[in-house]
């Protein structure tokens, strides 16, 4: 992971956090995704992130060893935007794993229908 990836991540997975740690239900919702991980994989620029839930929270994981439950890989600009639509259905994108895992934790960012 680049080292500006690695910032932005660690940055917004603190206030995804934060704002998290203010709703219980958020939390028993991402609680329900313990032990899993998502990685998102972006083409031009090439990078990866994966991120891993935890005790109701979610972690940046650098853990190379570690087999995520999901994998999303497409340009960042397709990725932002199936975000923001919460549809990652995009033609654009390359889902390989658990699709429901990546649209139930759509789904607690967003606030939206439970898991």
């Amino acid at each position: 992971m680049s080292t500006l990836l690695s910032t932005i991540a660690t940055w917004s997975v603190s206030l995804t956090n934060s704002l998290i740690s203010l709703d219980a239900a958020t939390r028993a919702r991402l609680a329900k995704l313990e032990g899993r991980r998502i990685r998102i994989e972006t083409i031009a620029p090439d990078d990866a992130i994966t991120l891993h839930f935890t005790r109701g929270a979610i972690a940046v994981d650098d853990s190379a060893g570690a087999m995520p439950s999901v994998i999303v890989r497409g340009a960042t600009q397709s990725l932002v935007q199936a975000f923001l639509r919460g549809d990652s259905s995009d033609a654009a994108l390359e889902i390989d794993g658990d699709e429901l895992l990546l649209a139930d934790f759509v789904s607690v960012l967003r606030g939206s229908a439970p898991i």
